[in-house]
């Protein structure tokens, strides 16, 4: 969680296309192991149902994929999807100049 904080804290270099990565990453840090104490347990679903709550607004997630697929730092991620390149080609196809 301390890089998720550092990343998202730049004030150099512009942060809203990690959100998403770093959201992925996080929820996988964060997923249950058979190693996990109760108390980690707790700790985990804890960070993951917070997570969860801040971020299930559809059109925030649509936003959030298109902001990423747009930084060339994130285009080899798996936080985006072909599925979404095609929605920002669709996007740019119906703009009128």
């Amino acid at each position: 969680m301390f890089q998720v904080t550092v990343q998202m804290s730049s004030e150099t270099q512009p942060t809203l296309s990690l959100i998403l990565p770093l959201l992925n990453g996080l929820k996988k840090s964060m997923s249950p192991g058979p190693e996990d104490s109760g108390f980690v347990l707790k700790l985990k679903n804890a960070v993951l149902e917070n997570l969860e709550k801040r971020y299930n607004d559809k059109v925030l997630l649509l936003f959030l994929e298109e902001a990423t697929a747009m930084d060339p730092r994130t285009k080899q991620k798996k936080s985006v999807t072909p599925q979404v390149f095609d929605r920002l080609l669709d996007q740019l196809t119906e703009i009128k100049v």
